[in-house]
């Protein structure tokens, strides 16, 4: 019992690095349909299935897969309003940890698993940029790891690496064995797939993908070069676009940067990227 593992998995960068990060351990996905994908949503749910299906066959991993409707339960709306002094929202400062781990009690103590893992959302040294010992925050290493029943613990994974670090050891990874893999990052659209245009998957394309030197379109984005144009108007224009794309508040803007810079000499021939450089962190 004690070796078995089972990984919660959304196909997202925090999920799919701690599937990598654990794969010696065979864990078994565990998608939630409900969590990220509304149940009413059968076309959305169909495409994130199949890429998920795709990732298992590619990784020679057992899923599951649960259908629930634990977020249609609460009135969200109202449990927001009730918790403005954490400065958060209710799913993301306080239920989606302890929501998501509950799911797997059940299959875990029937298949005698002895652990579940459950990806970090953040890292030690957002702790440190922020000058915080703790975030607060739904899943955190001081929630998670002390989730336990019968002889299962949990493992609160990957807090130690930033997403920007997570990304370059996926892609590492899946370039040293020969692997495909979808990175499904997008929470605006509801097909299931990547939308390639709002902020999560802009980050993602920039910094997760391309500033590893690799081509966003082999991970499940549509991408070309006109999209770091669109990129450069709304960071620099962000008072009309939102805070998500203000650099100095929105997060990973400042590793993924910082990435960039580290080869300027690689990147000299795009000019489309010079602003980039031109930012003082």
């Amino acid at each position: 019992m004690e070796d078995k593992y089972m990984s919660f998995f959304s196909g997202g960068v925090d999920s799919t690095f701690t599937v990598i990060n654990n794969i010696d351990k065979k864990p078994v996905l565990t998608s939630i349909w409900g969590s990220d994908m509304p149940i009413d949503e059968t076309e959305g749910w169909k495409n994130l299935s199949d890429i998920i299906n795709q990732f298992s066959k590619e990784f020679d991993l057992e899923k599951v897969f649960i259908k629930s409707d634990f977020k249609e339960l609460l009135n969200i709306k109202k449990l927001n309003g009730e918790i403005i002094a954490i400065n958060d929202n209710w799913w993301h400062g306080l239920q989606h940890g302890i929501s998501i781990i509950s799911h797997g009690v059940i299959y875990a103590y029937k298949n005698q698993i002895g652990n579940i893992l459950i990806a970090s959302s953040h890292s030690t040294r957002d702790l440190e940029e922020r000058g915080v010992e703790v975030i607060p925050c739904g899943s955190s290493p001081i929630i998670d790891n002390y989730f336990k029943f019968s002889n299962c613990k949990v493992i609160h994974d990957g807090f130690d690496f930033t997403r920007q670090e997570k990304i370059g050891k996926i892609l590492d990874y899946v370039n040293e064995n020969d692997k495909n893999v979808y990175i499904k990052v997008c929470w605006e659209s509801i097909s299931g797939k990547n939308c390639s245009k709002c902020v999560k998957c802009c980050k993602s394309m920039l910094g997760g993908v391309l500033a590893e030197k690799q081509d966003p379109n082999l991970f499940g984005f549509e991408f070309d070069e006109s999209i770091l144009d669109e990129i450069y108007e709304k960071v620099t224009n962000s008072e009309d676009y939102g805070v998500y794309w203000d650099i100095n508040k929105g997060n990973y803007w400042k590793h993924i940067f910082e990435r960039f810079q580290e080869d300027p000499e690689y990147w000299k021939e795009k000019k489309n990227l010079k602003w980039i450089f031109d930012l003082k962190l």
